[in-house]
């Protein structure tokens, strides 16, 4: 019962304090039960009214490192669709705060969807995958930072919308350390070359 009115007040909260603190109580619902219930209600939530309490559920959740409350974060992505963007942006913002680089995989399949439709009708999700990288993506596994930075490229090489190519540019510059370029050519370079830090040369 006390799960069911969490996510009944979450469904439709949009006030930060309470929803940090409902947020913190999602993260010590941990029985199987519970989370029964999390997975039934909170995969449902794909309106504009529920993103900020889908997030706050789905940070709790991607706060507990518990193999089944992993199952669930990962459904919002593996088990919703493409233009699932509420759900979805939720989910990403709640792995990438929740710091989780072990998740990257679900931040590169949701990349891989990118099309400059994003750019106009979906800007939410496209701000959010690419805010998102730089938070989910670590050194330790070269091979997924480099297909993210490849990921990244071809969205820099399809974009015209410059708030894209702004951010887009940024999350590059901070996963890799280099400067801002806004050539998607540059980042390909950069990873054909091992994904080592270039040395620069003022002239």
């Amino acid at each position: 019962a006390g799960t069911t009115l969490i996510m009944t007040a979450l469904a439709t909260e949009s006030d930060g304090p309470a929803g940090w603190r409902m947020s913190d109580a999602v993260r010590m619902l941990n029985s199987q039960e519970a989370l029964e219930v999390i997975e039934k209600t909170v995969l449902k939530w794909n309106k504009p009214e529920n993103l900020f309490g889908a997030y706050w559920a789905l940070l709790g959740l991607a706060g507990q490192n518990n193999a089944q409350a992993d199952v669930i974060v990962r459904k919002a992505i593996e088990e919703s669709k493409d233009d699932d963007i509420y759900l979805r942006s939720a989910a990403l913002e709640a792995m990438a705060g929740a710091k989780r680089t072990d998740m990257a995989d679900m931040l590169l399949k949701v990349l891989k969807t990118y099309t400059t439709d994003w750019d106009e009708g979906s800007p939410i999700i496209a701000l959010t995958c690419i805010q998102a990288a730089p938070r989910m993506v670590g050194n330790s596994d070269t091979k997924m930072r480099n297909d993210v930075v490849l990921a990244l490229a071809d969205i820099l090489n399809l974009t015209k919308d410059d708030r894209i190519q702004w951010f887009t540019c940024m999350a590059l510059s901070k996963i890799t350390g280099e400067d801002t370029y806004i050539d998607a050519t540059f980042w390909r370079w950069w990873v054909e070359q091992g994904g080592k830090k270039v040395e620069r040369r003022d002239t």
